[in-house]
């Protein structure tokens, strides 16, 4: 289910998280959830972004943890593509009952120590360019 050229683009629900354990792990940083804007969280207040190993032969570059009440859930909760070999700009889905539901846009601080998400609830569209150029 694309978006069509007259579909309204949801505002997103904005999760801004900041790193944690900066520099302990080398294919790994964890989140902290810091703040919300237009809505209520949609995601774990802890996350985790990890370098995809390929063990599923997945063609994602990262995969999205979210962290459950004492522990790392094992099933990710997204994967993440680089945007136009942009390193700042990484997309991703959740899909509910292999259904894509909602669209997510990471964006990263250049030192990666901050983390935007842009949360689009309910709205799923494989054209990023234009919901990316909306957020801009």
């Amino acid at each position: 289910m694309a978006m069509a050229t007259n579909t309204k683009v949801p505002t997103p629900i904005v999760h801004i998280y900041k790193e944690i354990k900066i520099g302990k792990y080398e294919t790994v940083r964890h989140y902290e959830l810091k703040n919300i804007e237009n809505g209520t969280p949609q995601l774990a207040t802890y996350i985790k972004v990890s370098i995809n190993r390929h063990f599923n032969n997945s063609k994602v570059d990262y995969l999205v943890h979210q962290k459950g009440i004492k522990v790392w859930n094992k099933q990710s909760t997204t994967g993440l593509f680089k945007f136009n070999n942009d390193d700042v700009i990484y997309y991703g889905d959740i899909a509910i009952n292999k259904v894509k539901k909602h669209t997510l846009i990471f964006e990263y601080s250049d030192d990666k120590q901050s983390l935007i998400i842009y949360y689009f609830k309910n709205f799923y569209t494989t054209k990023i360019d234009s919901l990316i150029n909306h957020l801009r």
